[in-house]
């Protein structure tokens, strides 16, 4: 009689159903700046500029010849870079979106099995750090920095184009629980060298994810000679400012 009132308690308390709550995804703004084209520059090693679409050709001019594949990706690059917005617990952060080719030998040694994939490397900062990149009072001729104070970061591998938003969402969340941090000790900053010529205004500018290469703050020498005078993107201005007026409208 016990074990029969016993089997009911318990079969009682399973029964119940428990309530759950799924994590939401982050959400992401529609409207969202995008750049596809840009000129990378470099000054070899021989003292002559070369140049290449969407890539910064090597400094070593005899590297920007050799067959091996993983020259032909070049010392950095992009296939399309974003500026979006996103929404995690409530808070609007700035979300900066690298889509770029990537590969890797399977034999690195003998440099054999080169393989190469899409890759997107993703950086989530506070929303006002846009307003310092668009800058209403750009001085032409002058280069500026912004640390982007990225608070979380990912990146994604061999990624498809129908299936990238919902991967970059759960990246996302993943770094916000703290699961993982890209570049935790290191700070991620935006180099920007808007140039005026006669008629010709361009921008360039070059995406730094090395540990405190730049200082924040306005032109200095020591930012022009560590990076403007050797390499940098190119891209005419009204585009650079489509890119990041894209979240504004």
């Amino acid at each position: 009689m016990y074990f029969i009132i016993y089997f009911a308690i318990v079969a009682s308390l399973f029964g119940q159903s428990i309530e759950r709550k799924s994590t939401p995804l982050p959400i992401l703004s529609e409207n969202y700046g995008v750049l596809t084209e840009a000129v990378g520059w470099t000054l070899t090693n021989s003292g002559q500029w070369v140049s290449a679409s969407n890539r910064l050709p090597y400094r070593d001019g005899k590297s920007n010849k050799l067959s091996y594949a993983e020259y032909s990706i070049g010392r950095e690059n992009f296939k399309k870079i974003e500026l979006k917005k996103v929404k995690l617990d409530e808070i609007d952060y700035g979300l900066l979106l690298i889509y770029r080719k990537s590969g890797r030998y399977a034999y690195p040694n003998i440099f054999e099995g080169w393989y190469d994939f899409d890759e997107l490397v993703w950086y989530a900062f506070p929303a006002d750090k846009i307003k310092e990149v668009a800058d209403k009072d750009i001085v032409f001729n002058a280069a500026y920095v912004v640390d982007l104070g990225v608070i979380y970061s990912g990146r994604l591998n061999n990624i498809e184009e129908e299936l990238s938003t919902t991967n970059l969402l759960h990246s996302i969340l993943s770094a916000a629980r703290g699961e993982f941090s890209l570049y935790s000790d290191y700070k991620v900053s935006l180099a920007l060298f808007p140039i005026e010529d006669k008629s010709t205004r361009v921008m360039r500018f070059r995406i730094a994810e090395e540990n405190c290469l730049f200082s924040s703050g306005k032109s200095s020498d020591r930012i022009k000679t560590d990076t403007f005078d050797k390499s940098y993107f190119e891209v005419d201005f009204v585009k650079f400012v489509d890119l990041v007026n894209g979240l504004e409208e």
